[in-house]
């Protein structure tokens, strides 16, 4: 199940939604944004879901900001003039929601 919308990247990328040249790469860029949120929280999403199956605001942000990242940054390594630490709001987001009680177990 997709947590995040096509139409919901779009906008935080500010890309128009009537563009669809990058959807299929958008698309997959949520799924993998899923998988390593729940690797990253040791737990499922769907186990965060509340009565109307939707996740945690800060949550969506913290994957919208993973897209983001890989979107706009698509090789692991980045030229410039100098090298700088982009803060990891990611990081803060997911805090919230980690188990550690059960980092041993793969999800």
């Amino acid at each position: 199940m997709a947590y995040i919308t096509l139409e919901l990247v779009k906008q935080h990328l500010n890309i128009d939604a009537g563009y669809p040249g990058d959807d299929t790469y958008l698309n997959h860029l949520i799924g993998v944004a899923q998988d390593v949120m729940q690797h990253s929280i040791h737990r499922y999403l769907s186990d965060l879901q509340d009565a109307s199956g939707d996740i945690p605001a800060a949550i969506v942000q913290a994957m919208l900001i993973y897209i983001a990242d890989l979107y706009n940054n698509r090789e692991s390594v980045a030229y410039g003039a100098t090298p700088t630490t982009v803060p990891r709001s990611y990081d803060y987001l997911i805090a919230l929601y980690t188990d550690y009680s059960n980092n041993e177990n793969e999800i």
